[in-house]
Parts: C-alpha cells; structure tokens; sequence
C-alpha cells in the first residue's frame, strides 16, 4: 500500500506541473490513473466494472470518442479513456477479449512495441524510403506502408520478449539474490542491524 502522504505529495506536485504546462491534458490523465487506483480497492466496484453492461456502456465510449473527436485532448476524451482505463484496471476482460492467448501476448509485448515502433518509423522513413520521398506520399500511402510495418514490429517485438525480457523477468529473483550477497549494502541485515 502507498501511504497517504505520498498520495497527496503526488497529486500536489501533479498540480504544480498541471498549472505551468499549456497542454494539460496528458498529465491530468494521471489523474484517472489516480482514481483508478483507488476505484480498483473496492471490491463492490469491481464487480460492477467486470460486468457486461460496463463492456457494452465503456466501449460505446470509446467508440464515440474514436468517431467524434480529432485527438484525445480534452475534457471529454479524457473522461472516456479514464473511464476506460479504469474498468480495465477493475479487471473487466471485455467479453474475454483480454483474455485470448494473442492479447495476453501483445500484452506482454506492449513495452517493447512502446519502445521499438519509433525508432522502426524512423529507419523505415530515414533509410529505406527517404524523407523527400516520403513528403510525396498520399495519405492512403502512408498509412499503407505504416501498416505493412505492423507484422514486422510484432516479429521484433516477440523476438527481443522471447530472447531478452521474459528471461530477465524470469531470473530476477535470483539476480536479486545474487545482489544481496555480492553487495551487503542490499542485505537486509545490513540495513536492519539486530541488537
């Protein structure tokens, strides 16, 4: 549990950031991931969130702020994804739609396609097509040749989690361990000395 007085240093300093910043919209979305947070603590509100009807309610949501609005600044854009971060967040699989073996997947992938989908962007646009060219694109063009990027994102994207981080998530225990005794700073003993 995070104790209150970080809580409330967060959301001060939250609001601090808030008033300086002309876009406020990114970061007041901390703020649904607040009240996410705290929603989620609540089991009566759990259980309202995985209903069906909070499914059907939520992703007409999301629908209509897809179709009605050109970004996702603003009051009302940030209200539906707080809304929808938050059933989420309640556990709601969305039909079982979360659940499939290939959304758990991309899931766990999601880091990596967060970090790797810029900089594929980049040397695609850079190095193999130019950027001259690619000012001549329609947009129908280039939004084809971001799509056809897709399946070659995924496949890096499920090489580096198979390779690299489910075998460093896998072996952090033991790393820790080995921290532990290599370093007697991070030695709990040491920390907590007896007598």
């Amino acid at each position: 549990r995070v104790g209150r007085p970080y809580v409330v240093v967060a959301v001060v300093t939250l609001l601090l950031v808030v008033l300086k910043i002309k876009n406020i919209y990114p970061w007041l979305s901390f703020f649904g991931g607040i009240f996410a947070a705290f929603a989620v603590r609540s089991e009566q509100i759990c259980v309202a969130l995985r209903s069906p009807i909070a499914s059907v309610v939520t992703g007409l949501l999301m629908a209509f702020m897809v179709f009605r609005f050109p970004s996702t600044n603003g009051a009302v854009q940030l209200l539906v994804l707080s809304a929808f971060f938050t059933v989420v967040a309640a556990g709601n699989s969305f039909f079982g739609f979360f659940t499939l073996r290939a959304s758990r997947l991309l899931g766990e992938m999601a880091y990596g396609i967060y970090l790797l989908h810029g900089l594929l962007l980049f040397v695609l646009f850079r190095f193999a097509i130019g950027f001259e060219a690619a000012k001549a694109f329609t947009p129908l063009l280039h939004w084809f040749v971001v799509v056809g990027l897709i399946p070659v994102l995924i496949a890096l994207c499920l090489f580096c989690y198979q390779k690299i981080e489910r075998p460093a998530l896998q072996n952090t225990s033991a790393m820790t361990l080995w921290l532990r005794k290599k370093f007697s700073v991070f030695s709990r003993e040491k920390i907590h000395p007896v007598g």
